[in-house]
């Protein structure tokens, strides 16, 4: 499993630094396109953008994946990738719900990507005309589409086609081996968010990771579900993912000893940051449930 995924994540980061060095050449624009975001909005850029604030994790991965890692003045506290940001002068304007409207303005930015905005705050960057591009992805073609719409904005279309095709590839070439599964060879997942039995159910990323990695999820509800312990003991997942810190703890509750991943030793920790940003290295969160799920 370790070298299935280090080599996907080795062959990931030598397109991207390959990318990153053609975005300096003819991959270029000379000119930013008008790009529809997710609130049905034209956002249209004068120039070429200089100063970039990202409002998300997943946002600044697709900024610097792109060849725009030297626009980006301004990032979240929770933007940990990738490791070169430690290595920048990046200003951090607060996390997600406590933003610092005083240090976003007063980085001048003019391009601003995120996927929501705090109430009021939309009103006030758009009346100091400061673009704001919205889209929150909520599966894997959404966030492709979404580094399209990003390298087109960007001046970056080129960038951004040769990123995901290459993204689609890897795709593609998981799902080919795990169509080829019956429903009855599948393991039966449960994704745990939580200690308290809040799980991710269907139409969320967590289900369609599990479900292109060649697993079914036991959650029959849509969205992020909190289960009851009796509900819990009558799935009977044959595998158990969680993605918090300190889940293992859920190896020694007494009455989940009964659990079929239990006694199998079928209880594996996700890498959350892979498997919960909508960015480029979703294929690597990819590749690790289908890893765990296969023992590869």
């Amino acid at each position: 499993m370790r070298n299935t995924r280090a080599l996907i994540s080795g062959w990931l980061i030598i397109v991207l630094l390959l990318l990153g060095l053609s975005a300096g050449c003819s991959d270029v624009s000379s000119s930013p396109e008008t790009v529809l975001d997710d609130l049905g909005r034209e956002v249209t850029l004068i120039e070429l953008p200089e100063k970039i604030i990202s409002l998300m994790p997943s946002k600044t991965e697709k900024l610097f994946a792109l060849g725009l890692g030297d626009k980006v003045v301004g990032v979240t506290d929770l933007c940990n990738y990738p490791e070169e940001l430690a290595e920048k002068d990046i200003a951090r304007v607060g996390d997600a719900f406590n933003l610092s409207l005083e240090i976003i303005v007063a980085l001048e930015p003019d391009l601003i990507v995120a996927n929501w905005l705090p109430e009021g705050m939309g009103e006030q960057l758009n009346s100091l005309g400061i673009p704001v591009f919205l889209t929150a992805p909520g599966g894997v073609e959404d966030t492709l589409d979404s580094i399209l719409r990003l390298g087109r904005l960007t001046g970056r279309p080129q960038v951004a086609e040769k990123l995901v095709s290459e993204l689609r590839r890897q795709i593609n070439e998981i799902t080919a081996a795990t169509e080829q599964i019956g429903p009855s060879q599948r393991p039966k997942v449960l994704c745990l968010l939580d200690d308290s039995l809040f799980v991710a159910g269907k139409d969320t990323l967590q289900d369609e990771l599990i479900t292109m990695a060649g697993g079914i999820n036991v959650v029959e509800e849509s969205g992020w579900v909190e289960l009851s312990e009796e509900a819990l003991l009558v799935l009977d997942p044959d595998v158990i993912l969680y993605t918090f810190p300190g889940g293992e703890k859920v190896l020694t509750k007494p009455e989940w000893q009964v659990l079929s991943s239990i006694q199998q030793g079928r209880v594996y920790k996700l890498d959350e940051d892979l498997c919960s940003r909508t960015g480029p290295r979703l294929v690597e969160g990819l590749q690790q449930v289908n890893n765990l799920l296969y023992n590869n």
